[in-house]
């Protein structure tokens, strides 16, 4: 009976936050400029490490090791951004975009949803802003990443980990200014998700020479992260050098057509700039990114 009561008192607590939030105005937020932050393919990438002075695997346990990304390739928050990186024994490159959600309003942006009550009642953040190395080694040792299962098709694949820090499903190439529509304070977000996934594809691609085997796959936000840079992967591999996709949980979680939050992304992330002419039509009302499989097919 007791377990029953704590549990109502949790649903209600929720409800009554999600109430409160309804209340809340929708935050005023705006790109800096409204143009491209910068062309990930002007990003200089002759500073980042070779791919021999990353240890090969040999036994035991996946072991990561970091990657810095050029100074240009920030986090949400500005700070210094990085890769993962895990030499295989094949020939076969696996690329994996994290996922992790998205924010393009200020109450995203500190974590101020009712589905992350203790988020909401702390202020802290419910998204990456950066990445933790020690965190990502630790809890990416499972299913594809699991080198010791010998079911696992990927067991000695290469593995470039892209993390998930910019909010931006991986898409983005702006900065952006978000305001608390309660109190005036402003905060800026690198919303360059797109800036550093090609960077760190274009960096796989001089390090690892012809590939026999090449997949691009991601979850959730890293699962439209996918769509926003295959076009760019087949780029940096060759247009002749196959490039497979998989998707996972990312196409499906769409705003419908007519939601402010629509524009929102497309101002705030620019996404759009990332979109061949000739594929824009393909967005359909919503705007939304998944649509350019009907294109790409």
């Amino acid at each position: 009976m007791s377990r029953l009561k704590y549990l109502v008192i949790i649903q209600i607590a929720i409800l009554v936050m999600g109430i409160t939030m309804v209340s809340i105005p929708e935050s005023n937020a705006k790109p800096v400029t409204g143009e491209p932050y910068i062309d990930p393919w002007e990003i200089d990438i002759s500073g980042m490490p070779d791919l021999s002075s990353i240890p090969q695997y040999e036994d035991g346990p996946i072991k990561w090791t970091p990657v810095k990304l050029p100074p240009e390739c920030k986090s949400a928050d500005g700070s210094e951004n990085i890769i993962m990186v895990s030499r295989g024994s094949s020939d076969n490159l696996l690329i994996y975009m994290e996922g992790g959600g998205a924010s393009w309003n200020y109450q995203m942006v500190r974590g101020k949803i009712p589905v992350f009550p203790l988020n909401w009642l702390t202020g802290k953040r419910s998204i990456m802003m950066h990445p933790w190395y020690g965190e990502l080694k630790f809890f990416y040792r499972m299913g594809i990443f699991d080198r010791l299962n010998p079911e696992n098709p990927f067991k000695d694949w290469n593995i470039v980990f892209i993390p998930y820090v910019n909010e931006d499903v991986m898409a983005g190439n702006r900065e952006a200014v978000y305001t608390d529509p309660a109190t005036g304070r402003t905060e800026m977000v690198y919303h360059l998700g797109h800036v550093n996934a090609t960077t760190a594809i274009r960096w796989a691609a001089e390090e690892f020479k012809d590939p026999d085997h090449i997949l691009l796959c991601g979850s959730s936000a890293g699962g439209y992260g996918c769509w926003a840079n295959w076009l760019d992967a087949k780029e940096a591999f060759g247009q002749d050098k196959p490039v497979d996709m998989f998707s996972d949980c990312g196409p499906g979680l769409i705003c419908p057509p007519g939601d402010a939050a629509n524009d929102l992304q497309r101002s705030n992330w620019g996404y759009t700039d990332i979109i061949p002419d000739e594929a824009m039509s393909y967005l359909k009302d919503d705007g939304q990114i998944v649509w350019l499989a009907e294109w790409i097919h």
